[in-house]
């Protein structure tokens, strides 16, 4: 699959469940994507941009952080 973004990426987190991928994105988003399905959530989580994302071992939550010196755990779609 091939995906467009109108910003720019700065970080990827992949679902151990090979399931979702997170993408951080210098507009402060942060877009989870289904792998296999249309599915896509876009959440804004920061006030910048996204630095860093890492889901769970088990995959039901993920957490990101940014430039805005915030961590967020949110649960996975």
């Amino acid at each position: 699959q091939q995906h467009d973004f109108t910003s720019q990426i700065f970080s990827l987190g992949y679902c151990p469940t090979g399931e979702w991928l997170a993408v951080g994105m210098e507009s402060s988003n942060v877009e989870v994507l289904h792998v296999n399905k249309p599915d896509k959530y876009q959440l804004h989580l920061h006030e910048s941009c996204v630095l860093s994302l890492k889901f769970a071992y088990c995959g039901k939550w993920f957490v990101s952080t940014g430039k805005d010196n915030l961590l967020n755990a949110w649960r996975t779609p």
